[in-house]
């Protein structure tokens, strides 16, 4: 495993998105935003279109669509996703094999994830994934991808240090709809970079740059760094990172 944590350590906890890296619903999303272009809107929107907002929240990707007819592309990709699933929903090779390595070896694992549960819940008994340590979902944050709220959800729900949590990206996988390769270790889960990385790139707004999510005034924890991505565990802190 490639040690990505700053201290050399191999990462404590991962978090995964679900959409085209815990499995292969690229074709899905796809089919599925397609047919709700043409019910609803009476018109073919180019692949590419389409691709581009892949991760983000639905409500929101059909908002940017038509605004006035959001309402009825979300209910209208629903119905259709749903229904399709079991047609076009399918395994990455090696997945499985190395999230149960991963749990052999202690780590935390976790999903962060733009869809709604019922759709995650639907994906995982088509293809089976063991169980998860904290599941986040699109109900469960006010702010979404690629805000810093659902991970940081993620890293609350796990009682987790961004400092030794990595989060593989699949963006060029989503894009090129390329199979990670056949083995108990993915090579693009070996790529993996630390949390407080992730929050810091243009996917997300940096914490430095948020006065919500700085150092707790009343924490008083020399190492507390939060604002760089690191956080005590003082009750204080996790109390006021709850809150946010």
């Amino acid at each position: 495993m490639t040690r990505v944590t700053k201290s050399g350590e191999a990462p404590a906890t991962w978090l995964f998105d679900f959409d085209g890296t815990l499995v292969d619903s690229v074709e899905l999303i796809l089919d599925s935003l397609r047919h709700t272009t043409r019910t609803v809107l009476g018109r073919v929107v180019p692949d590419d279109v389409l691709r581009a907002r892949v991760g983000r929240p639905l409500a929101e990707h059909m908002r940017e669509l038509d605004a006035e007819r959001a309402d009825d592309l979300v209910a209208v990709y629903r119905e259709h996703n749903m229904r399709r699933h079991a047609d076009l929903l399918r395994p990455y090779p090696g997945v499985a094999a190395m999230l149960a390595g991963l749990r052999g070896r202690r780590a935390r694992v976790g999903i962060v994830t733009s869809k709604m549960r019922p759709a995650v819940d639907a994906g995982m008994a088509l293809v089976p994934l063991g169980e998860f340590d904290a599941i986040v979902t699109c109900e469960d944050t006010d702010r979404h991808k690629p805000d810093p709220a659902p991970v940081l959800r993620g890293l609350e729900l796990l009682d987790a240090d961004p400092g030794t949590t990595a989060t593989p990206s699949a963006s060029r996988r989503r894009r090129n709809s390329v199979s990670p390769p056949p083995n108990d270790f993915p090579e693009w889960a070996t790529t993996a970079t630390p949390v407080t990385n992730a929050l810091r790139s243009g996917r997300a707004t940096s914490l430095e740059r948020r006065p919500d999510l700085r150092r707790p005034a009343r924490c008083h924890h020399a190492r507390c760094q939060h604002g760089r991505g690191r956080w005590c565990r003082c009750r204080h802190h996790r109390d006021v990172v709850r809150r946010r």
